[in-house]
């Protein structure tokens, strides 16, 4: 729990850069297999672009700076 309220400040300050490159939401949220197949939610700070309806572009093209860092 100290931890946690230790890095706080670190994440708030990552989220606002993470808005300020990719904007809102600033989280990415996706469901997936785990352990003996139970399904988990996976949350982490967005890194990349989202594809323009009927768009296909390289992951490479997609990564933001802040993504590559």
């Amino acid at each position: 729990g100290l931890l946690l309220v230790a890095v706080t400040p670190l994440l708030a300050v990552l989220a606002v850069m993470v808005a300020g490159d990719v904007g809102r939401p600033v989280l990415f949220h996706q469901r997936r297999s785990g352990l003996h197949g139970r399904t988990f939610d996976l949350f982490k700070f967005r890194t990349m672009r989202s594809q323009p309806p009927g768009a296909v572009l390289s992951d490479e093209a997609r990564v933001t700076p802040l993504g590559r860092t």
